[in-house]
């Protein structure tokens, strides 16, 4: 089987529409609340301690964010390509360890600034067709990972039962406890509805763990790649709209790498 590429490559299209994304939403991600987590929960990730770097001020994270958007709309607009998705990407380095360097971990900024760093290396203006076909494809196994790494972690921790059990259901039964009252009305009704119909989470939780377990057929150029990757794409957008988690936002984002560049040319044309 091949894998998923086609022979017109539209790869700096799609890194320019990745960043006008990324760039816009991360302006409105909030970053000034790490400054507001207490002290004693600070536990830098290795880079930011190997730096002696302490915990950022409200006003220092309000500025690199700034700088974060400002750099990403830059690269997307093509001002200064290649220094500004560098730029982008060093932020990202300082900016998005911050929710692993309290206790927690969030695989998804730890995604968007591997695909950073790739892009960083790839976005010139003459780039050859296989360095971009190569960046395209380690783009793509970022979010490759991504699932298959969160299946094997389902298996690992709950075994088959996070199926048969319902993991989908306590998620939502948990997410509906915590972040009912800041939910729209229409979260939580949806929420309620899947609640009092535990079936139908079950079968959520089996597909959602198929899913994840198939992602790597993602790289594949056949119907059965496309089928997969819309599955996965509905899947996630899932998540967001039920359990109301803007942090998987950027995973919707890092799709537009698993679109065919043909698509692309048809939808949008052969010019900027």
């Amino acid at each position: 089987m091949k894998l998923f590429f086609d022979s017109e490559s539209m790869f700096d299209r799609s890194s320019r529409i990745f960043l006008l994304l990324i760039g816009a939403y991360y302006s409105y991600f909030y970053f000034a609340a790490y400054a507001e987590v207490p002290s004693f929960l600070w536990r830098p990730v290795w880079h930011l301690k190997a730096l002696g770097l302490p915990a950022y001020t409200s006003m220092w994270l309000k500025i690199i964010a700034t700088l974060f958007s400002i750099f990403c709309l830059l690269s997307a607009l093509a001002w200064r390509t290649e220094v500004s998705t560098a730029f982008a990407f060093l932020l990202s380095l300082f900016l998005f360890p911050l929710s692993n360097s309290f206790s927690c971990f969030f695989h998804t900024e730890n995604s968007i600034v591997v695909a950073l760093g790739i892009l960083a290396l790839t976005r010139r203006d003459q780039s050859s067709k296989a360095f971009e076909d190569r960046a395209l494809l380690l783009i793509r196994l970022v979010l490759v990972g991504l699932y298959f790494s969160a299946a094997i972690s389902k298996i690992l921790n709950w075994g088959l039962s996070f199926g048969f059990d319902g993991g989908a259901y306590y998620a939502v039964e948990i997410n509906q406890f915590w972040r009912g009252a800041n939910a729209p009305p229409l979260a939580i009704e949806l929420r309620e509805y899947l609640l009092e119909r535990k079936w139908i989470l079950v079968f959520f939780s089996h597909m959602t763990l198929a899913i994840e377990l198939a992602s790597p057929l993602m790289l594949l150029r056949n119907r059965i790649g496309y089928v997969v990757t819309a599955l996965a794409f509905f899947m996630q957008l899932g998540f967001i709209v039920v359990l109301q988690f803007p942090k998987f936002i950027p995973i919707l984002v890092l799709f537009i790498f698993m679109v065919p560049p043909k698509w692309l040319i048809w939808r949008f044309g052969h010019r900027y």
